[in-house]
């Protein structure tokens, strides 16, 4: 097998990282680190001469700092921070031609593939269930909601977080916008035209039933970057955008929590409610105690260790029940890190993003799309999401920084 020769092996290590990333986590962190391993048997000369591919270690200097001034026994945070280190590393240590570059893309999306189907599955096996001797399928999560009413309150097993099996919609959702920018922009992942836009419509579909806003935001914005980038005259331009901007009108009108959450918008009826238990109003409680917390202490923070402690002293302070029950971080990775590590966590942030956007403005237009795909929606996301609060975040966001800062800028 081509794989199995010594000088491939730490390619072999990432197709099956990244196969693993849209499934379990656990998989995942197995295979990040037997492709550390595999890339130290057989170090490539000459890599990881672009030192942009360390800037993640810079945030794990970060919380380390952050951890030694605000001691505490919580050490599997910093555990969790690890792979902050293990991918530049690892790109550090191995280079990669575009044709293995386009197999790690192509095993990610395979990954994808088998993720959705096995939560369509599983979603269809929950719903099924035998009622007097007949099989009735009853996808409401709660006896005596309605379809659609199921879908707002209490859960449907087809919407939301009980279809997500494998990750939390947020990071799902992610992912699927990320396959679809990588389809979108490596027409070498699988063999025809059809078969490339027939995963992306399965991929939509997906993020459909995750019904995750943020992640139908990103994804409505990677498709207009990609309309102006490759539709060539204006006339094409102006007509694909109206397009996008019907189907993603209905696309808000046929998903309940999407049709719900924009009209709470364009009501005005997004006000600050201490008894909130569901979708944005719970964010606003939470960037609210988060902002009393910065304007207390803003130059250094409260220590990664000690955010949620923070956090919580707040809720109760402020009598926001649901936040304080669900101990919720900051559900904003700008506010998270100002409370973790001050005004330079914040900083350090805002800096990593803009060295992605500047990165993506040196590429050619194929690779300039993918990179700028990938800040668009780790910037949407920051603002509604603490990403580097868990394992999926930290991983995917550390390996694509990797991926994509240690790649050449004549790469096709």
């Amino acid at each position: 097998m081509e794989l199995a020769r010594k000088e491939n092996l730490p390619v072999l290590g990432g197709v099956i990282y990244c196969f693993c990333i849209p499934l379990f986590p656990i998989l995942a962190t197995w295979a990040m680190i037997l492709w550390l391993l595999l890339t130290l048997t057989n170090i490539t000369k000459n890599a990881g001469k672009r030192m942009a591919i360390l800037i993640p270690v810079a945030l794990f200097l970060l919380y380390l700092i952050s951890f030694a001034l605000a001691p505490s026994d919580q050490y599997k945070i910093l555990e969790r921070k690890l792979s902050l280190i293990v991918f530049p590393l690892i790109f550090y240590f191995s280079s990669y031609s575009s044709e293995q570059r386009t197999l790690l893309f192509k095993s990610f999306v395979f990954g994808l593939v088998l993720s959705g189907f096995a939560c369509l599955a599983l979603a269809l096996f929950r719903s099924l269930e035998l009622f007097e001797g007949a099989l009735v399928f009853r996808p409401e999560v709660l006896p005596g909601k309605g379809f659609f009413e199921s879908v707002l309150y209490g859960g449907n097993y087809f919407f939301g977080r009980y279809f997500s099996f494998f990750h939390q919609t947020v990071y799902y959702a992610i992912y699927l916008c990320l396959g679809i920018a990588v389809l979108i922009q490596n027409d070498r992942i699988v063999e025809t035209n059809f078969q490339r836009w027939l995963l992306v419509g399965f991929f939509v579909l997906l993020i459909f039933l995750t019904s995750n806003k943020a992640g139908f935001l990103g994804l409505t914005v990677i498709l207009f970057l990609f309309i102006i980038q490759n539709a060539g005259k204006l006339s094409v331009k102006i007509v694909l955008i109206v397009l996008l901007s019907g189907t993603s009108l209905l696309y808000i009108i046929a998903n309940p929590r999407l049709n719900e959450s924009f009209q709470k918008v364009f009501e005005g009826n997004l006000v600050l409610d201490k008894n909130a238990r569901y979708g944005f109003s719970t964010r606003l409680l939470s960037w609210d105690a988060s902002m009393n917390l910065i304007k207390k202490n803003p130059v250094t923070g409260y220590g990664v260790a000690h955010a949620q402690e923070a956090l919580d002293a707040e809720y109760k302070r402020l009598e926001y029940a649901f936040p304080l029950k669900e101990h919720l971080n900051a559900h904003n990775q700008f506010l998270q890190f100002w409370i973790e590590s001050g005004v330079i966590g914040f900083i350090l942030w805002v800096l990593i993003l803009a060295i992605l956007f500047a990165r993506a403005l040196q590429f050619s237009s194929s690779n300039k799309y993918l990179i700028l795909s990938f800040f668009v929606l780790l910037f949407i996301n920051s603002l509604f999401e603490s990403l580097m609060n868990r394992f999926s975040g930290i991983s995917f966001i550390s390996f694509f920084l990797s991926f994509l800062l240690s790649m050449n800028k004549d790469e096709t």
